[in-house]
């Protein structure tokens, strides 16, 4: 019998560490699937009755978490699991911002532009446009686009075209420039 959690999917078996906790770290309770792999039943009274012998424990059914599991956003939020987006500067992560409204842009800050995530004082170069990217909440999914004509970013090593809709999974890099990138987690 392996332990599975409800919220980030952790799986523990027998003999792993925190397999007798209820609950898993992220805050999540822990539902019990039969693998068929059967624990053996020790007994530490041995003055047992038959009736005792013969019964069974049952365990509790619950379907494999899926990939698609839809999770609240104000749940999530209550155990740190908001969408958000990790800012990286050559391999070195800057700042975490969490993702709460259906549009972030990401760019330069001047006395005309105000983005959401301003990036000005990590480039020195300027190789960041004033609104570069944002990121869209549509229908539940979000999506990356890019704003500026004059730059190439990179989503997952595949070029980000002007002004088209990427959707975006938990876990993708954007590359803005050649040091700085972002990745999207718990989307």
């Amino acid at each position: 019998m392996k332990k599975v959690c409800a919220i980030c999917s952790k799986v523990l078996f027998p003999g792993d560490f925190g397999y007798e906790e209820e609950f898993c770290e992220c805050g999540g309770t822990y539902n019990i699937i039969d693998d068929g792999v059967q624990e053996p039943l020790l007994k530490e009274d041995n003055n047992t009755t038959a009736a005792e012998d013969n019964s069974t424990t049952a365990a509790v059914e619950s379907p494999e978490p899926s990939e698609n599991f839809d999770r609240p956003e104000e749940y999530l939020k209550d155990f740190g699991f908001m969408p958000m987006i990790e800012v990286y500067k050559e391999k070195n992560k800057l700042f975490t911002f969490n993702i709460e409204y259906d549009e972030i842009t990401i760019g330069r800050k001047t006395s005309r532009s105000f983005p959401d995530i301003d990036l000005s004082i990590y480039d020195q170069n300027k190789y960041l446009s004033r609104n570069h990217l944002a990121v869209l909440r549509l229908n539940g999914k979000y999506y990356a686009r890019l704003l500026s004509s004059q730059n190439i970013s990179y989503l997952n090593n595949s070029v980000i075209k002007y002004d088209e809709d990427y959707e975006l999974k938990d876990g993708d890099k954007i590359i803005l420039t050649k040091e700085l990138g972002i990745i999207v987690r718990n989307i």
